[in-house]
């Protein structure tokens, strides 16, 4: 039986991390690189005159030392798709007992587009500001099916 490289296997392990699928997601974040699971949500918290989109990036439930992304998009009412920016990046993980949130607001940039299908594909990055007392920046993209509104 014939051994399979180490730098094969390492190349397998990042081609399947790249989010070809709906609903990944990849980033990296102080040197490591996470293949996780993400959804589409409509945008929670959005002004009236704008149209928003919340993609969760992590999974659910959290276990002790595990985080969740929530990147927010936003585009005027009326704009076109390609208007949609980036304008927060929260990260929640659980530490202990209980749970910390932090925003990567500094140099926060990202873009959102619509592709044929409904879905999303989206990239992400920030970096967190010196108040937080942790240093940092997370870059990451995604590909996510388009939400199910809620019934109004």
């Amino acid at each position: 039986m014939r051994k399979s490289s180490p730098l094969l296997m390492a190349f397998l392990l990042l081609a399947a991390c790249t989010p070809k699928a709906y609903n990944l997601a990849s980033y990296t974040l102080k040197d490591q690189r996470f293949c996780v699971p993400a959804r589409a949500i409509p945008g929670m918290g959005t002004p009236s005159h704008l149209e928003g989109l919340d993609v969760e990036i992590g999974r659910r439930p959290l276990n002790a030392g595990e985080g969740v992304f929530l990147a927010s998009y936003e585009k005027p009412r009326n704009a076109p798709e390609a208007a949609y920016r980036l304008s927060l990046l929260t990260y929640t993980y659980q530490a202990a007992d209980s749970y910390t949130s932090v925003s990567y607001t500094l140099d926060l940039r990202g873009k959102l587009t619509r592709l044929p299908s409904g879905g999303f594909t989206g990239r992400f990055y920030g970096t967190l500001p010196p108040a937080t007392g942790q240093q940092g920046s997370v870059r990451g993209s995604f590909k996510v099916a388009a939400p199910k509104h809620r019934k109004r």
